[in-house]
């Protein structure tokens, strides 16, 4: 394996424009990733589906599988909080299984807080809103 780092312009060449995994010129990328709607969707479907291969979104794993993608198809026009988890769950399994992946490592913010400030708000996928900070006296 060779290790390098690549420029923004390259990286985005390199990663993100091959449409084709067999004339892909990376095979191994570092990166991380929020479902920053707060949906399951978001937090999938960009990175999984077949539909997302490069360079269209961001699955650089260019994985595919007919079951996760008809799952996900079917939990994105779901109206059933309860279906949609199932749905949600069960494609979870499925990627669990395939492994199509090899996570490196969670990330693990770290934030303090004070009784004078308000307004900061710590999002389920890790980001930090302050667009309502205040600071008492």
């Amino acid at each position: 394996m060779q290790t390098q780092a690549l420029e923004p312009g390259q990286r985005t060449e390199w990663v993100q424009t091959a449409p084709d995994p067999k004339t892909a010129r990376v095979r191994l990328y570092y990166a991380g990733w929020s479902s920053s709607t707060g949906e399951a969707d978001w937090g999938l479907r960009p990175l999984l589906a077949t539909e997302a291969w490069r360079p269209k979104l961001n699955n650089t794993a260019y994985y595919s599988n007919s079951e996760f993608d008809s799952l996900l198809a079917k939990a994105l026009v779901s109206t059933s909080d309860a279906e949609k988890t199932d749905l949600y769950a069960k494609a979870q399994e499925i990627v669990m299984k395939d492994a199509p992946w090899a996570p490196l490592v969670t990330e693990q913010n770290l934030y303090a807080t004070s009784a004078r400030l308000s307004g900061v708000y710590v999002m389920p996928d890790g980001n930090i809103d302050s667009g309502e900070i205040a600071v008492t006296h």
